[in-house]
């Protein structure tokens, strides 16, 4: 963590508005200086999003912030409050209290709290543990919990006239929803479009809001809770205030990581956590995040588990062997695993919507067909509703029939089809019925298997027979889908 300390206005000592500047803008900045100004070159490159700044007036402590935007140079001052010319947007964590302690040795305008063991930057460090300790203790106070219950896209990409249900029969949002299909039907633009920040003309999405006011004991017993429909659409009144509190409610998780770097700081960040705020031991945090690995991935049979991580926060693992290796030695898939779910546990995300494009990638086909049964126990215990789009027919077999939607293009319109029935299938079955034809089937087969199930269909199980045999005669009868049809008449028979 990067601390910094800052004076607002040091030429201006009279105005006294840093705590108004704070409230109104949400900026902190620099005026003119020399180029070569060693505290604007700090403002200017050194100081990254994330960084927490107090700001003072001398000694006099007003605030703390947390840095949320990149620099801005106006060029030019056009204000009497922001008169600075380099600034960056923050957010104000908390205002001091009049009972705050002077800030030790506040020299300078903008000043790096280097050492740990210096009193500024154990000051700060303080003052921002107090903060978080607090935030995680109230956390579940108020809960809101978040469910898409529908979308209309009017014409986003691909997808025209297109609406799409995410809740059952009994108008229940679902814990999990998978979309499938053939490539170019729209799989990521749904998840991008629900990430956006924007809705467009004719569009609309309805979200089930739960919401308990009173606290997590009568939130866990079902006493006051209040259910909302929040619709999202042009011209209707609070349209900003309901897109930003939509947007505060969606998670989406990308294809574009870094493994590697994204899981090294996952599990430091969690460490730093469980040390400084719960003040726990690191043996105690290192013997959770084994328990928390190993129950999560119990399916999986992982080869490795959690081993250490050392002084220098590197982070070391362990074989069947007991033989210690480094993060950097797990195998492709091992990191997108650990790096995309692991994320999810560790971060804590509750009553949330998370979007999850292609969880498959990298994974061995057995690990596929499993790890959705991991992201649906996460949806149900932390009250959150996972979309996930995939090319997996290993994931597509594995979700149940009510949690899939398939797009597919007829007529040149992409549509969704919510009935096909794919859970516990085979595999060139799912490929055949929901992915679209697949190279590995001849022509004549697909031609052929397609009109014997328009009989089942149809329940015309005399034709389907005879096309049954026509089929076994050509291909045999070790083919899934032709041992799956001839069960199916036998069964209605």
């Amino acid at each position: 963590m990067t601390y910094w300390h800052m004076q607002l206005h040091p030429n201006d000592i009279g105005r006294h508005e840093e705590k108004k500047l704070l409230e109104t803008k949400q900026l902190i900045g620099l005026g003119y200086m020399d180029p070569a100004n060693r505290q604007l070159k700090q403002f200017k490159s050194e100081m990254t999003v994330g960084d927490i700044v107090l700001i003072r007036s001398g000694e006099t402590v007003i605030a703390l912030t947390e840095v949320i935007g990149e620099l801005i140079d106006i060029g030019e001052n056009i204000s009497n409050i922001d008169w600075f010319q380099f600034r960056r947007k923050v957010k104000v964590l908390e205002f001091a209290e009049d009972t705050m302690l002077p800030f030790p040795k506040p020299m300078g305008t903008l000043q790096k709290s280097i050492g740990k063991k210096t009193k500024t930057y154990q000051y700060i460090k303080n003052w921002h543990n107090k903060i978080i300790q607090r935030n995680y203790n109230q956390k579940d106070l108020v809960n809101n919990e978040y469910k898409i219950k529908s979308t209309y896209i009017k014409n986003y990409k691909v997808l025209k006239d297109i609406t799409f249900n995410f809740t059952d029969e009994d108008n229940t949002p679902l814990p999990i929803i998978v979309i499938a299909g053939k490539n170019g039907v729209g799989k990521t633009t749904v998840l991008e479009y629900l990430s956006k920040n924007t809705i467009n003309d004719g569009d609309y999405i309805e979200i089930f809001k739960t919401r308990n006011p009173i606290g997590l004991e009568e939130w866990e017993t079902n006493k006051n809770i209040i259910v909302e429909t929040l619709k999202i659409e042009k011209g209707t009144s609070g349209i900003l205030e309901k897109v930003k509190e939509y947007n505060d409610s969606v998670q989406y998780i990308t294809v574009g990581i870094n493994e590697v770097n994204d899981l090294e700081k996952l599990i430091i960040e969690y460490t730093n956590k469980m040390l400084r705020i719960l003040r726990k031991g690191l043996n105690e945090v290192e013997d959770e995040l084994k328990k928390s690995i190993k129950n999560i991935f119990n399916d999986l049979d992982l080869t490795f588990s959690f081993s250490t991580i050392d002084a220098d926060d590197n982070i070391f693992f362990k074989n069947s062997q007991n033989e210690e290796f480094s993060i950097n030695q797990l195998s492709t898939g091992e990191k997108t695993l650990l790096s995309k779910v692991l994320y999810l546990y560790l971060k804590d995300i509750k009553n949330k919507v998370i979007l999850i494009d292609e969880p498959e990638l990298s994974l061995h086909p057995s690990w596929q067909a499993k790890v959705l049964k991991i992201y649906e126990a996460f949806a149900k215990k932390n009250n959150n509703q996972i979309i996930l789009a995939t090319h997996s027919p290993h994931i597509i077999n594995s979700a149940k029939n009510k949690y899939i939607r398939v797009l597919k293009q007829i007529d040149g319109k992409i549509e969704i089809i919510n009935d096909l029935k794919a859970y516990g299938r085979d595999i060139n079955s799912v490929l055949f019925d929901v992915m679209g034809e697949v190279p590995q089937r001849p022509k004549e087969f697909i031609t052929k298997i397609d009109s014997l199930y328009n009989e089942i269909d149809q329940e015309n199980f005399k034709a389907a027979k005879e096309k049954l045999n026509e089929l076994i005669l050509s291909f045999g009868l070790n083919d899934s889908t032709i041992i799956e049809a001839k069960m199916l008449i036998e069964i209605n028979e």
